[in-house]
């Protein structure tokens, strides 16, 4: 075997083994690729609401909405909310509809509230892979003028990802002095 042959083969095997290693080179950058799309879709996952109760009641002259929500971050990532809205959903007489929202009422108890009652605070931060839940009061849309049917409650957070619906309801009864 004379040197060129040597040569060739020395070149031959070299050549091998960086076939060898960009092999497991791509192999192990494929996992973390795999991994890091992982992640990603697990931060990117939105959040999971439910209405747990909703009413109505009337305080000084007022007409209030109280909602029982529940809000889970399905994400591995924290969410917040930087305001929470009601956008109600009404019809007139003449068929036409419209919406009015309204922002979270903070200082207004519903009548015969338990020790256990517990209120949303705005702004709202949730934890990854937790829940938060309470009550948020808002103020029901009237006017003295116009007569108009409510078909639709919808709360909306408003977050950076932009606005996200929570819960809606389309009937609310009345409390009156109720006992739960």
């Amino acid at each position: 075997m004379d040197l060129t042959n040597k040569i060739g083969i020395a070149a031959f095997a070299t050549s091998l083994g960086s076939l060898i290693i960009a092999f497991f080179g791509y192999c192990l950058s494929k996992k973390a690729l795999q991994l890091s799309e992982k992640d990603y879709l697990e931060k990117s996952l939105g959040i999971k609401s439910y209405l747990i109760d909703c009413y109505s009641f009337e305080t000084n002259g007022k007409q209030y909405c109280e909602f029982a929500i529940s809000i889970t971050n399905l994400s591995s990532s924290a969410k917040s909310f930087s305001n929470i809205e009601l956008r109600t959903g009404y019809s007139f007489e003449n068929d036409e509809c419209g919406s009015a929202i309204s922002q979270p009422v903070a200082n207004i108890l519903p009548p015969n509230v338990d020790a256990d009652y517990k209120k949303v605070k705005i702004p709202t931060n949730i934890p990854p892979k937790e829940s938060v839940s309470g009550w948020i009061t808002f103020i029901r849309p009237k006017n003295e003028n116009i007569t108009f049917h409510i078909n639709e409650y919808e709360i909306i957070g408003i977050s950076n990802d932009g606005p996200v619906s929570i819960a809606t309801a389309h009937l609310l009864r009345f409390m009156d002095n109720e006992k739960n």
